[in-house]
């Protein structure tokens, strides 16, 4: 609390995106940036890899001093970026974390971990096969676009080696991607690469279903990030806890999730807020910032998410409490 008895926020964003999955900065321009923008936490959440933060510690360089805990790591900035961000508040803790690909009552789920353990080499073996399979639904998807004749998709080629060339260093690749190369090929009809992906990359195509034996269902994944790797599972995004609004109501799934375990969610549309005290979890914040792909609402977010420092500090002592 504040001197006026006001909760003391502190900046926060425990959801973003790197190019090691569908994003578009590196970690390190994250962590820059942040710093610049007085953020105390951000959590790398790539899509079912940890590479941005397992290699932070080798890709940094000389301007950040790097401490590592269990679960997150303290960057420190040096020499002259000190003077360039001008504050006292010149650290930044980054959190451990990935976005976890679940399936739940068949459909594909998200589900956020955060504070996790480096994972044992059987799970790394496990990521990678996820975004193997990532890869193969990738060109069914580009496929499929290249032979639709129906009017929104007549005229529309890719290469696969386009797609290829827009993901870089990812080791997820994402539908996003696709909409990058469309909106690159073809700016004339699409503005935006959100833009390529919804009108494109969607329900439409057949081969948009995303399943297999090798992903984790949600109760698995929940016990992967809280057991295994001695993190918490967060609910992402719960206003669109499924794409496109699949399997109806959000609550219902909640629900669900609780049951098997998950310790807390993102509050970043207040609609949500109920869930802390019905269902006594923590609270997170985040804004999926995906870097220059966001539409303005979610770049707005990127370096201005705030959450109570007391739930913060709630998050930190349920990490540290199982390690």
């Amino acid at each position: 609390m504040t001197e006026n008895n006001l909760p003391e926020f502190v900046k926060a964003n425990l959801h973003v995106h790197t190019n090691i999955s569908d994003g578009s900065q590196t970690l390190n321009e994250y962590i820059l940036e942040s710093l610049m923008s007085r953020m105390e936490y951000i959590a790398p959440v790539d899509h079912d890899t940890c590479d941005s933060w397992l290699n932070l510690t080798e890709s940094a360089g000389p301007i950040f001093e790097i401490k590592k805990n269990k679960g997150f790591v303290k960057i420190t900035a040096l020499g002259n970026l000190n003077q360039e961000i001008r504050t006292e508040k010149n650290s930044l803790e980054v959190l451990h974390g990935i976005e976890l690909t679940t399936l739940l009552d068949g459909k594909k789920i998200h589900l956020v971990g955060l504070g996790i353990d480096e994972p044992a080499e059987n799970i790394l073996i496990r990521l990678n096969s996820i975004n193997s399979t990532r890869e193969v639904r990738l060109k069914e998807l580009v496929s499929e676009i290249n032979y639709r004749t129906d009017e929104i998709y007549a005229g529309l080629y890719l290469d696969w080696p386009e797609v290829k060339a827009v993901m870089g260093p990812s080791k997820s690749p994402s539908r996003l991607h696709v909409g990058i190369a469309l909106q690159i090929k073809y700016p004339f009809l699409f503005k935006t690469p959100r833009a390529a992906m919804s009108a494109c990359v969607n329900h439409n195509l057949e081969s948009y279903a995303f399943g297999g034996d090798k992903f984790y269902s949600a109760r698995d994944g929940i016990n992967l990030i809280e057991k295994t790797l001695h993190g918490i599972a967060i609910i992402p995004h719960p206003d669109r806890i499924f794409e496109n609004g699949e399997i109806g109501n959000p609550h219902d799934v909640i629900r669900k999730l609780v049951e098997y375990g998950v310790s807390g969610i993102e509050i970043q549309n207040p609609e949500f807020e109920y869930c802390l005290e019905e269902y006594h979890l923590l609270a997170s914040i985040g804004s999926d910032s995906h870097g220059k792909f966001d539409g303005p609402g979610r770049a707005k977010m990127r370096y201005t998410t705030k959450l109570e420092r007391s739930q913060l500090e709630k998050i930190k002592d349920k990490i540290n409490s199982k390690k």
